[in-house]
This record gives structure tokens, sequence and C-alpha cells, in this order.
């Protein structure tokens, strides 16, 4: 925002009379008891209007009179000064505001303002004691996107020290509403209940031979991301100086994350916000190393995870959530992750496979696709579909209407997306399948993810069906592709977040962004904001491309060092594959059928001796090859 010439001059002069009045001569008029003349309004949650004519202010609502100027349209140039003779340390004023006398013109082609001469312009006082108050009330007064988008306040907000509030010398809870603060922790469990949703999910998918070690990479991952997050994620994403592409280091190990407002929201701290996002790392990776399925190793993928979190995905939760973000910036619409979630998920997943390469017997009737346990498949199901309320509806971070509507649209959309899912299946085999409801429900809540903070109800079956029935088509992308993406993820999830991310640009409506109260958006066609769609392509193949490029160069670096340090090596071996990566990498089985299969021997031989249930190398059915069933059963341990 620039300001012309005559809005500089009134600005000066304001500030000039206002500190003139405010700091009258102590000799000539000795002020014994000056906090009752001036009392903090801070303190009293209250702030005043003043021409200058005046050295008492006149008190009014503080949200009544924020409101009024944010009705106005006007920007506000906060500009921090001493307050002379006033026992407080800081006087804030922000200058702009129109009296009746004032008109005030925008030009929405420059988008500049324009103060028509001899108008009379009113100052707009704030009294802080503390830094830490002026940026707790700057940020719970003035929206995140309004804050954010005047220069002159980000570069003095900017300036000022980050500590995260003193716990001696104030009580940093009045800053923040109790409910909101309840909400934002409910939310964070419930993703945190996705994450072993996508491991019975993944695991019910795969051959029983690997099934422990996906529920096993996704709990583990949820550890190693955790810290990653801790040492420098946060930092990186969503530090207060960032910029466009990523943050910088100033929160490192989380050092001044406490009280002060989250860069996202004022109406939650940092502390609250990163813990939250933290989550949406987690599954985020989570979601998209089940493309080791089979035959991926397990070390060389915890490597992966780490680094991968680091370069791609808080480079893209940067641009796309962080004000300082050219997504953001830009004016994109992501709600909770199409893009930094679920495209960037699918497109690492994309290129995990191919660096892997195909499993053995791909292609052939060797391979067996059918997913070796449903019930598995449900139960994951049913955990995602529940922790999908704290991802969508959570990410309106806070307790208000906004939230209630993207939980809302967020189940309609699933059980759209299941049963168009489930309608295409029955037409081929005429076949009510359940695996085919579930990775609808799954294509449903994909889809609605980017715009389930911007779009009404109706939007959601649009966003469903589409979503499920696209999603569903594309699972055949990967003959096209030759690419063996064993789960599927990238037709369900790059897909299904690009689908959502194109549909918000259809039906994003600036009356559900502004449900919060707070937030404001030119919406999208339903609004005639046609540009939309660009900012969404836009956002989409950047973060899509970024992810697949990014993920290849990072799997090539750890392939090429696992030339000279084995334990690198991506792949494991044919023998290991055929022996299955519960057995050689976990060492542990998802069911025990060496149990199983000692008892069959044991019966077998106190029958009759035959050894008929054996098989032509010498093992039972389903037993692993690394057990030797011509063992005596004394040298067999219980």
């Amino acid at each position: 925002m620039f300001f012309n010439t005559a809005s500089i001059i009134a600005t000066l002069s304001v500030l000039l009379i206002a500190t003139t009045n405010a700091a009258p001569n102590p000799a000539a008029n000795p002020e014994p008891n000056q906090d009752k003349e001036r009392p903090c309004w801070e303190a009293q949650g209250m702030f005043g209007i003043t021409d200058g004519s005046s050295d008492r202010v006149a008190c009014g609502d503080r949200q009544a009179l924020v409101h009024q100027l944010l009705a106005v349209g006007i920007p506000s140039w906060v500009c921090p000064v001493k307050c002379i003779g006033c026992p407080l340390q800081l006087l804030i004023v922000a200058c702009g505001i129109p009296a009746s006398a004032t008109t005030i013109e925008k030009d929405s082609d420059a988008n500049a303002i324009h103060k028509r001469q001899g108008a009379r312009t009113l100052g707009l006082f704030y009294y802080f004691d503390e830094i830490a108050h002026l940026r707790c009330f700057l940020a719970s007064q003035l929206t995140a996107p309004d804050l954010y988008l005047i220069p002159q306040t980000l570069d003095v907000l900017s300036n000022l020290p980050v500590t995260g509030g003193d716990s001696l010398k104030e009580n940093l809870n009045v800053y923040y509403e109790t409910g909101n603060i309840a909400w934002m922790l409910m939310s964070t469990a419930l993703v945190l209940l996705m994450i072993p949703g996508v491991g019975f999910f993944y695991s019910g998918l795969a051959r029983r031979k690997s099934a422990l070690s996906l529920l096993w990479l996704s709990v583990m991952g949820t550890a190693v991301v955790s810290f990653q997050w801790f040492f420098w994620g946060y930092s990186l994403a969503f530090s207060h100086k960032a910029g466009k592409y990523m943050g910088a280091l100033d929160n490192f190990a989380l050092m001044g994350v406490l009280a002060q407002p989250s860069v996202a929201s004022p109406l939650i701290p940092d502390l609250l916000f990163c813990v939250y996002q933290g989550m949406f790392a987690c599954i985020t990776v989570v979601l998209a190393i089940g493309a080791v399925a089979e035959r991926g190793r397990m070390l060389p993928a915890l490597i992966y995870m780490f680094v991968w979190t680091t370069v791609i995905y808080d480079a893209i939760a940067c641009w796309t959530w962080n004000p300082h973000g050219w997504v953001f910036q830009m004016g994109g619409l992501d709600f909770a992750g199409g893009t930094p979630v679920h495209i960037a998920s699918g497109c690492a997943a994309l290129a995990y496979s191919y660096m892997l390469g195909k499993r053995r017997g791909h292609g052939t009737q060797e391979l067996n696709y059918r997913p070796h346990n449903v019930t598995h498949i449900v139960i994951g199901t049913v955990f995602l579909w529940v922790g999908w309320f704290g991802f969508n509806a959570g990410s309106a971070l806070g307790a208000n209407m906004r939230a209630v509507m993207a939980a809302v649209v967020t189940n309609l959309a699933a059980c759209c997306g299941g049963i168009t899912w489930c309608l295409v299946d029955y037409r081929l085999e005429r076949k009510w399948s359940t695996v085919g409801f579930c990775s609808g429900v799954i294509a449903g809540l994909v889809a609605i993810t980017p715009g389930s903070g911007y779009v009404p109800p109706w939007a959601a079956v649009v966003y469903g069906v589409v979503g499920g029935a696209a999603c569903n088509y594309a699972t055949k992308l990967k003959y096209f592709l030759r690419c063996d993406d064993a789960l599927d993820i990238f037709a369900v999830h790059a897909v299904g977040g690009f689908v959502g991310n194109i549909l918000t640009a259809f039906f994003a409506a600036d009356y559900i962004a502004s449900l919060d109260g707070i937030s404001h958006i030119p919406g999208g066609w339903l609004n005639h904001h046609w540009i939309q769609l660009g900012y969404q392509l836009a956002d989409s193949v950047s973060g899509g491309a970024y992810s697949f490029l990014g993920t290849c160069v990072i799997l090539a670096a750890l392939d090429f060092l696992g030339k000279y340090i084995l334990v690198l090596k991506l792949r494991a071996s044919e023998e290991e594959e055929i022996l299955g990566i519960d057995d050689v990498e976990i060492g542990e089985f998802a069911y025990d059928y060496v149990e199983l299969s000692r008892e069959v021997k044991a019966l077998d031989e106190l029958d009759d001796g035959s050894s008929q249930s054996h098989s032509a190398d010498g093992h039972y059915p389903g037993e692993p090859k690394s057990y030797d069933s011509s063992r005596p059963l004394a040298s067999l341990e219980p």
C-alpha cells in the first residue's frame, strides 16, 4: 500500500499534535496523579479516538471501532513512538481513519488510497506497556490477511523482539479464548488419529508378508517427523520472518515459540499452532511413504522422511500458508492442504515408486493384487474419516461457524465419494466392493480438503462425486505411466488434491470464508473472480512438480550412497522380497503363521507322520521360508 503526499503530511500532523497534547510541560502543569488522567487502555480492553483538540481521549468499544475501520477498507499506517509524559512506554498511532467529514475513495485499478483535500483526519491511539502487549493486541484485533497486507505494519512487527511472552511477568492466557484452544487441542489429537488409520489402510491393501512393515513405518514416521518439526521444520515453514519460498531459523528448536499470536491466525498462540501443524507434516510423510510397499528398505525410508520434510514439505507449506509465501500473497486458496499434503505426497509416492522399480512378478499372475485384509482397510478408513474432522474443521484455527461448515462439507463429500466409487466398480463386476467404498470415502475427503473452508454444502456433493470418479479412473494411470504404484497413492491423493484445488476455483464463496468473523476472500467463479482458476492451477502444478522432482533428487542421492554404504540401498534384494519385508527388515509378523505351522506339523506327526501338508520345497503353506521345517520339534522355541 502506498500513500500520497497529502496522506503522509496529515499523518505527521496528527502525530505531532497528539504527542504534544499527550506531553504537557511538567514544570508548568504538574500531573501528580497521571494514572487517573490517562488510564491504561490496553489493561481495560479499550482504546480511543481523538482529533488532537483535547488531552482526553474518548473511549470506545475496541471491536466496534476496529470493525468500522475494516468495513471502510482502509489500511492503517502503524508507527511506534515514545509516549512523552505518559507512564506507559509505547504509544501506537494508526493514521488514516476517516471522520464523518472525511471522504475516502479507493482506486480499484491502482489499489491506492486517496484523501480529498480539506478533510480532517482522526488518529487512533493504542497504549501499551510492553512490546508483547502490542503484538498480541494487533494480532487479536486485525485479521491475519488484513494485517499482513499492510507492508508498513509488517515491517514494524518484524523488527520487534520475539520472545513468545514471559509467564513470570504476565498472564499469557488472557489473550486467547479457552474455547479456541480446547478445539485446536482436540483437532490436533484427531489428526494424530489419522496416522495409524493410514497404516491400517495401507497394511490391509498390501500382501500379508509386508503388512507389519507399513504399520511400523506409519508410527516410526511420526516420531521422525515430529523431531524434525521441533528441530527446524516449524521455523522453516511458519517463522514470522519467512521469505516467499522458505522460512527462516528464528524459531530453531522452538525458540521463542510460546504465546505469541501464530503467523496464520491471531486466535491461537504459536505453540498450539506448532503442534497442530506438526501433525500435518507427519500425516503427509506417512501418506507418501506407502510407496515402499513390499520392496523398500526401512532405514533409507526413515532418512528420506527427515530430508523430504525439510526440503519439500516445509517449503510448500511456507509458500501456501505462511502470509509471506508467494501462493498466499498471490491469492491461492488452500484451506487444509490440497497441495502441501495431498498433491505433494501423491507426487512423492509416484517418484519413489519409479526409483524403486516394479515389484517382483509385476504384470504376471505371480503377483496377487488382492488386499490381504479388508478388515484393516475398513478400520483405517474409519480412523481417517473421524480424524479428517480435525484435519479440515480444525483448519479454521478456532471454534467458530467456519469450522462447523468445514465439518459439514467434509462428511458430505466423504459420503458422496464412497457411493460414487462403489457405483463405478459395480458396473464392471456387479459386486458391491467394500474396498471400493473405502477408497471412494478417502477420495472424497482428499478432494474436499482444499475447499472445505470456502464452499457451501451443495458444492460438497460435486466434490465427492467428481473426486470419487476421477480418482477411480486415475488408478489406471499407473499402467500408462508404467509405474508400480502399489497402493494407488498418486491416483487418490495427487489426482484428488488437484481436483479439489480446481473445484475450489469454481465454488469458493466469500460469505463462507467470512463465517469465522475475520477472514475475507474475493471468492471464486461464484463471485465472478475468474482469475482464481489461474491461481489454483499455478499452486497445484508448482507444488506437484517441485515434490516430484525434489523427491527424485533426494532418492537418487540416497541410491548413489547405497552403492558404497549397503544399508542405504533403497530396495530390498529379490530374495528378501520373496521372504517378505516383515521377516527381513522387522523380524516380526502381522500374523503368527510360524506358530500355526508348528501346530499343524505337530498334529501331523502325532496322527500318522504324514507330510502331505508339506509343499514341494518342504515348507507349509503361508510359512516364511526363513523357517526351517525340517528341524525337530524339540529344537523349536515355544
